[in-house]
C-alpha cells in the first residue's frame, strides 16, 4: 500500500544515514519532505592524500580528487540550500579512493557518529541504506547471459560497509526506531526485497516495506542540482532528474522487534 508518511518517520527526530553526496537526494525525498527538521550523515565526504583518480572520477570527467570531491561537496551544500534540515560530513574515503582493504576503524567512526547523534536525540529514528542492486556473483551470471555487454549497478561495498556498521551499534538499542531505505537507482536493476528479509532474519527483527508517495518534481529538481553526477545515472535511457523517469514512490522497511506494532499505538 502506497501513502504518506507515518507517525515517527513524519515527526520523531531522524537521522538520515547518505552515504554518498548525493544518495539522500535520490532516495530520500520522502524523508526530506517532510516538516520536521533530520540530520543528514553523509559517511563518505573526504579527500585521499594524495588525491587519486576513482572509477568514478574518471567516468564522470574529473582528473582526480582533488578536482571531484570539492565540486561533489559544493552540490551537496547546494542542493539542501535554504532546508531546514542540517548536513553532517564525516571525512571517511569513498571506495574508489581507497588504496587497499577500507580500515575497520573506518566502520568504528561511522558507529560513533551515530552514537553521538543517538546520545542527543534518544528515541529517534534512524534511516540506513538497505543494499539494493545486484550482487557480484548475480551481475556476472546476468551479463554471461545477456548477448551485449551493459553496465548493471551492484550493491555498492560504501552501501554496504555504512549500513553494517550502524547496524551492529544500533540493533541493541530499543529506543530507536531503524528504518532501511531503498536506494535509488541501484532499484531500477534490483529491489532490496531480499537483502531487507535477509537482514530481519540475521538480526531477529521484521522487516514491514511501505510506499511513500514523492513529490517527483520537486525530487527531479534536486537531483538536477548534481550537474556532476545526473548525466551518468542514466539506466535504460530514462533520466533521474526528469520528474516523469522517477517512480511515483519511494520504499522503506521499517525494521520491528516482534513485539512492535506499527504504526505504534497512541496511548
Amino acid at each position: 500500500m502506497v501513502g504518506d508518511l507515518v507517525g515517527p518517520l513524519a515527526s520523531a527526530p531522524l537521522l538520515l544515514v547518505s552515504p554518498h553526496l548525493d544518495d539522500a537526494a535520490l532516495s530520500c525525498a520522502a524523508l526530506l519532505g517532510r516538516e520536521q527538521p533530520a540530520d543528514v550523515l553523509i559517511v563518505f565526504a573526504g579527500d585521499p592524500d594524495p588525491p587519486r583518480q576513482g572509477s568514478w572520477d574518471r567516468v564522470t570527467g574529473f582528473a582526480n580528487s582533488a578536482e571531484s570531491m570539492p565540486a561533489r561537496r559544493a552540490e551537496e551544500r547546494a542542493a539542501f540550500a535554504g532546508s531546514r534540515h542540517r548536513l553532517h560530513l564525516l571525512d571517511l574515503l569513498e571506495w574508489q579512493h581507497l588504496a587497499g582493504p577500507r580500515p575497520a576503524a573506518d566502520g568504528e567512526r561511522i558507529a560513533a557518529a551515530v552514537m553521538r547523534w543517538h546520545e542527543r536525540n534518544g528515541g529517534g529514528v534512524v534511516a540506513l541504506p538497505a543494499g539494493a542492486g545486484l550482487t557480484p556473483g548475480r551481475l556476472r551470471a546476468r551479463l554471461r547471459r545477456t548477448a551485449r555487454a551493459r553496465i548493471w549497478p551492484t550493491q555498492h561495498p560504501d552501501h554496504v560497509f555504512s549500513r553494517d556498521a550502524a547496524l551492529r551499534v544500533l540493533v541493541p538499542l530499543e529506543d530507536v526506531q531503524l528504518v532501511l531505505y531503498e536506494e535509488f537507482p541501484y532499484s531500477r536493476v534490483k529491489d532490496a526485497d531480499d537483502v531487507a528479509s535477509r537482514l530481519a532474519r540475521r538480526y531477529g527483527l521484521a522487516a514491514d516495506c511501505i510506499g511513500v508517495r514523492v513529490d517527483r518534481d520537486a525530487k527531479a529538481a534536486r537531483i538536477g542540482i548534481y550537474a556532476t553526477q545526473v548525466p551518468h545515472l542514466v539506466i535504460d535511457g530514462r533520466r533521474v532528474d526528469r520528474a516523469q523517469d522517477l517512480p511515483p514512490e519511494e520504499r522503506y522497511w521499517v525494521m520491528k522487534r516482534q513485539r512492535e506494532r506499527w504504526p505504534p499505538s497512541r496511548r
